[in-house]
């Protein structure tokens, strides 16, 4: 009898049980092949606009190419997008350069607590976009983009990886 109790509890906690999904595998990106289909391409009809958005290539932060091409005029914008999140302080980001000592055409695109905790102090998250010309990413395509954004009180270095670069751009061209 003691059995059948031990077993019948046994069942009824196995409901009680909340199983985590495993954690998606991020695409790989140092295949172009990859990095392109990882590549989203949406129309907005309205707006008569073609979007592009790479994959995100950062394991803590958002990092990745995105584009807009004008249907009608058939011009393209194209725009390096991180979010970085930390803590301590806030950075106050406000320019970046790459690796070849350019300086890049920098955009703060967002600032906010991400969270705060008693004793622990406070989590923030800043978001940027620099401004690259087609030009620029296409001269990249074989050595991937390095660069690092500065900011009052820190700074942020990232990196594109040349797969990554040419997946995006062959999603972009694909879609033309």
């Amino acid at each position: 009898m003691k059995r059948v109790a031990i077993v019948a509890t046994a069942l009824a906690l196995g409901g009680c049980i909340t199983t985590i999904p495993a954690p998606q595998p991020k695409p790989l990106l140092t295949d172009y092949n990859v990095a392109a289909s990882a590549t989203s391409v949406t129309h907005d009809e309205y707006k008569k606009t073609t979007n592009f958005v790479g994959a995100n290539a950062s394991q803590y932060n958002a990092l990745y190419l995105r584009g807009w091409r004008d249907d009608r005029t058939k011009t393209s914008s194209f725009q390096l997008y991180a979010t970085s999140f930390y803590s301590d302080q806030w950075r106050f980001y406000r320019e970046a350069y790459d690796s070849d000592g350019n300086k890049l055409d920098f955009i703060s695109i967002d600032r906010k607590v991400d969270s705060c905790n008693g004793g622990r102090g406070c989590y923030f998250e800043e978001t940027v976009g620099l401004n690259l010309s087609r030009q620029y990413i296409e001269d990249h395509q074989n050595s991937g983009i390095r660069f690092k954004i500065s900011g009052k009180a820190g700074e942020f270095t990232g990196f594109l990886p040349p797969a990554y670069v040419k997946g995006f751009l062959l999603s972009v061209d694909k879609a033309s």
